[in-house]
């Protein structure tokens, strides 16, 4: 036993003299060992990163920075990242301030500091620095392209946006933000049938990409291609049962089919779904009106308020509904609280509360708010149609036909034959030679 333990005492101290000898050879002492440690910890600290640990990794970078000088702006950037995922965006930007400090070319760190203003601290301007500065360095640095087009969106730029997210795509056609983007931008332009190309691309590289779903059932609700939105919809449904979204989008696509007792089901599923959202009891709302059930259709629109008492659409639609019950007064101020909330809007709710003082036979107000409604909007034929009605009130015949005439050729016609049946002024022009030329004309 006493020569196995001298044998190992000798075998230590063999490796002890090897291991000196091996650092003198190398030009090095022991103590540059911390070289490799400092690496294997910035390693470490990038794996919990990685694994969305980012309070371990900001550990692991906490102590490289205490070790080696030549890992500091890459410690320092990572260490960012993981403030800005943290959104501990003051720290994080002192982190990408000392990593450009450190390596002034250091691309990465300009990217990670652009995304930092671009996405939390909202500062397009200096985004957009960080962003063209990694640009200069790596000219085909897709991401930081494609979010130079992503700034431009923030800005309202939407063509120089297409531009950029065209260059992304040129250099990286795998990535199916890349097309969402530029394809929710051709859908801001109303270029729909540019979007669906875009967005059809993004699905096929991601089939259950929902962003490129919802942008697609828009689009093609824009074009009144209902049947495909349908099928999107049920898609979107079926990848995702517990997003409203998907059953209000379905219930409007019902409305617009005319198919009103299934939207008001879809509705109902979106309001179980999320009861703190107000424009769904209005959706549900328009569909009660729609199925002439004027007492549920007011139970939601007061409940629609309920939760948000500055919902336009709400108040105003209200307003239409008090109208078509022969509340005239209770129309007026709904038309009114309309006007308030959205002044910059107001031509249409403007346009609604002529008609109530018409019908409560106070002209002179009605065709104050009927004018201010075309100075607002001349294109709106229902508010020549509206103005007509006061003259037809008040006896003048040849103003009414005049405004009539007017109305039925602008842009936003008014429907002179859909309305014929509901509209009291109209009854005496029935029979009328000249009224029923224009109607000709009107469905012409």
């Amino acid at each position: 036993m006493k020569y196995f333990f001298a044998f190992q005492s000798f075998l230590i101290f063999g490796i002890l003299l090897f291991s000196s000898d091996a650092f003198a050879q190398a030009g090095r002492s022991p103590v540059s060992m911390k070289k490799p440690l400092a690496e294997d910890i910035y390693y470490r600290g990038t794996g919990a990163l990685f694994a969305k640990k980012y309070e371990v990794a900001i550990l692991y970078f906490d102590r490289v920075l205490k070790m080696d000088k030549e890992f500091y702006s890459r410690a320092y950037n990572k260490r960012g990242e993981c403030n800005y995922r943290l959104k501990n965006y003051d720290e994080a930007l002192i982190d990408f301030d000392n990593a450009i400090e450190n390596a002034p070319l250091f691309a990465e760190a300009y990217y990670n500091r652009g995304k930092l203003f671009f996405h939390g601290l909202k500062k397009n301007d200096e985004a957009l620095r960080d962003f063209e500065k990694t640009i200069d360095l790596m000219p085909k640095y897709s991401e930081a392209i494609y979010h130079v087009g992503l700034v431009h969106v923030s800005n309202e730029e939407l063509p120089k946006a297409i531009d950029f997210f065209t260059k992304a795509i040129r250099l990286d056609a795998s990535d199916d933000d890349y097309f969402v983007s530029r394809g929710l931008a051709y859908c801001e332009l109303s270029l729909y049938d540019s979007a669906i190309l875009d967005l059809d691309t993004a699905l096929i590289i991601s089939p259950e990409n929902l962003e490129a779903l919802t942008c697609r059932i828009i689009c093609n609700v824009k074009l009144e291609a209902y049947n495909l939105a349908m099928e999107d919809i049920e898609e979107g449904i079926s990848i995702d049962s517990l997003d409203s979204w998907f059953w209000n989008e379905r219930g409007v696509t019902h409305t617009k089919l005319d198919n009103d007792k299934m939207a008001v089901a879809d509705f109902s599923k979106a309001i179980e779904l999320s009861p703190d959202k107000a424009f769904l009891y209005g959706n549900r709302g328009d569909a009660f009106v729609n199925l002439k059930k004027y007492d549920e259709a007011l139970l939601d629109y007061d409940k629609s308020l309920e939760v948000d008492s500055t919902y336009v659409a709400a108040v105003n639609n209200r307003g239409i509904l008090y109208d078509l019950m022969d509340k005239n007064e209770l129309a007026i101020l709904d038309f009114s609280k309309s006007i308030e909330l959205n002044p910059a809007g107001a031509g249409f709710s403007l346009n609604n509360r002529a008609n109530s003082y018409r019908k409560l036979k106070q002209f002179d107000k009605a065709r104050i708010d009927v004018e201010k409604s075309i100075e607002l909007n001349d294109d709106n034929g229902w508010a020549f149609a509206t103005l007509a009605f006061i003259f037809a009130d008040e006896g003048d015949d040849e103003q009414f036909f005049k405004n009539i005439e007017i109305a039925i050729s602008k842009p936003l016609a008014y429907p002179l034959k859909e309305k014929l049946e509901g509209v009291k002024s109209l009854e005496k022009y029935k029979n009328d030679q000249r009224f029923l030329k224009i109607l000709e004309e009107s469905e012409g």
